[in-house]
């Protein structure tokens, strides 16, 4: 009777694990883990989140596709917070119970600090797609994918004096938004460019879609200003340079990586955006790089839009998607080398992976990605600046490394 057992018994074994291999899967082939996102997908600025988020998508789509991560593969799943504060926290709260190895920010710079302390206190990281000042410094769990808002300013007024002929101070006003991204940086710009040989004489605030900056640009010609910085988007920049012609006034305006020379110039044609300069710190249509994006990528690009009910898609932004979800993949390889996928969770994907970006290289930037120190929360301190010119997007800079204002003037 033994023997009859024995028998069956290697019968059975033989036909579970040869006869129905799917049964003795293991667990190599479903390792996964969740990247959740807090994502204003409606809402004032949701036509750049949402192509970053679509480009994010395709990026992860890609990896796993292609093997994964060294066999782990992503999920992202993400919920729309519509641009308000109390929803992203919502939202992030409820994201918590899963065990997320990240949160993927694509909010305003209000909502990501409002969550700078909850991600602390979780262990979560997570990359912010906006970049107000107070988000990394003092460091946190949060990652910037460029300079902060405020070093882009710093690195504008350093190229801008760079260029600068006469022998007084440089002149700066802002027009703005009065929001933590609008303010972003300006307390530490006034005590930067005092000692550079500038000075900030005024701010003026506006709103997303105003009807008009009229008497804003009154105010600021009146104190004579050399350039105008604007912390806002495109809607708003489309007022600030169609009043600027209507009334002639002739003043250098510059902004931030959200509203870009090219997209810009869509929206409000060559001839109103001629000398509009802005930040470009990743992809763009004529970039260097193109050859060594992924095959598909371009096409990807193309389709994206398709997802979203025939959503247009913001090259920068979409790429920008990449980018982020490109140093999320180099953060898994760097933790899953140290710790292997058992341990692979936030504290260790932050202390193994986010921590130690040295020299990454993306197709997506022309310099490399790092840290440039343990309280540094910049994973790419790079920047170029762009110009309207004849209906194209310029360089007007090389590649800069943007100063890091908040450290430069002893910020808090």
């Amino acid at each position: 009777m033994k023997m009859i057992v024995k028998i069956l018994m290697s019968i059975f074994l033989v036909v579970l694990f040869v006869g129905f291999p799917f049964l003795s899967v293991t667990s190599a082939e479903e390792k996964e883990v969740l990247i959740a996102g807090v994502c204003a997908m409606t809402g004032p600025v949701s036509e750049q989140i949402v192509s970053g988020v679509l480009g994010m998508e395709d990026a992860f789509a890609y990896f796993n596709k292609t093997g994964g991560i060294d066999g782990v593969k992503i999920k992202f799943q993400w919920h729309d917070n519509r641009y308000q504060v109390p929803e992203a926290v919502s939202i992030y709260k409820k994201f918590v119970p899963m065990k997320p190895i990240a949160i993927a920010l694509w909010d305003s710079s209000g909502g990501h600090e409002a969550l700078k302390e909850f991600m602390a206190q979780d262990k979560i990281p997570g990359i912010a797609m906006a970049m107000s000042d107070p988000q990394f410094y003092p460091p946190g769990w949060i990652f910037a994918d460029s300079p902060a808002y405020g070093d882009l300013s710093a690195a504008f007024f350093d190229w801008f004096r760079s260029q600068w002929k006469e022998k007084r101070d440089i002149r700066i006003g802002y027009l703005t938004w009065n929001s933590p991204y609008g303010r972003a940086g300006y307390e530490e710009m006034k005590k930067y460019v005092a000692s550079r040989g500038g000075e900030i004489v005024g701010i003026e605030y506006t709103t997303y879609a105003p009807t008009t900056v009229m008497p804003n640009l009154m105010k600021l010609k009146e104190l004579k200003v050399d350039y105008v910085w604007s912390n806002s988007y495109h809607p708003t920049i489309d007022v600030i340079l169609k009043e600027m012609a209507q009334a002639g006034i002739k003043l250098t305006m510059a902004g931030n990586s959200n509203h870009p020379t090219d997209a810009q110039i869509m929206i409000s044609g060559a001839d109103i955006t001629e000398g509009y300069i802005a930040s470009h710190p990743w992809y763009s249509e004529d970039y260097e790089t193109k050859e060594s994006l992924p095959q598909d990528f371009l096409e990807l690009m193309k389709k994206a839009g398709t997802r979203r009910g025939g959503a247009s898609v913001h090259h920068q932004c979409y790429s920008r998607g990449w980018q982020h979800a490109m140093l999320y993949r180099e953060a898994i390889r760097l933790a899953l080398k140290e710790v292997g996928y058992k341990r692979l969770n936030g504290e260790t994907l932050m202390k193994y992976g986010l921590m130690r970006i040295r020299n990454y290289k993306t197709p997506l930037t022309k310099m490399t990605s790092g840290l440039t120190g343990e309280d540094d929360r910049r994973l790419y301190p790079y920047t170029r600046f762009c110009q309207a010119k004849g209906g194209k997007s310029i360089d007007i800079t090389g590649w800069l490394k943007a100063p890091w204002l908040k450290k430069e003037v002893g910020g808090k």
